[in-house]
């Protein structure tokens, strides 16, 4: 089943949103620049999710959206990727929904009527940060004050 890619971000946010727990040791991970990946450590190890290393290229065809088999791959990278970056393990593996755009504004609508500026900068922020939005632009859409 192919699935819509508008969104991509929006897996970004769920997994940074995610529960991790910690990890006891420091764990191997594999060389920076390296051509090929390394091999598929023994045991889960930090920065290696599934069978991808955080720094490990995945193959999806942009064109036609997401299959089943392409989002869990982008999945188990960016699991992967904040894993070696909070240098925490993931407990679970979180749940991920891709979204429309027009799906994604009615869900949020009315989230940002009647705000600050500070609000609407700080909520401008957050949706660069999350790639909602480049940098410079507003933020997801919202009504008039």
């Amino acid at each position: 089943m192919k699935r819509s890619a508008p969104l991509a971000a929006l897996l970004a946010l769920l997994l940074a949103a995610a529960a991790v727990a910690p990890v006891a040791a420091a764990t191997p991970s594999p060389t920076d620049g390296a051509t090929a990946p390394p091999a598929d450590p023994e045991t889960d190890v930090l920065g290696w999710e599934d069978g991808y290393w955080y720094n490990e290229s995945v193959s999806v065809t942009r064109s036609d959206g997401l299959n089943d088999t392409e989002l869990d791959a982008v999945v188990s990278r960016a699991m992967a990727r904040v894993e070696e970056v909070r240098r925490l393990e993931f407990a679970a593996r979180p749940p991920v929904e891709v979204i429309g755009r027009e799906a994604y504004a009615d869900r949020i609508a009315g989230s940002f009527e009647n705000v600050s500026t500070e609000e609407r900068l700080f909520h401008d922020t957050l949706a660069e940060a999350r790639f909602f939005a480049g940098e410079g632009r507003a933020g997801p859409p919202r009504s008039a004050n």
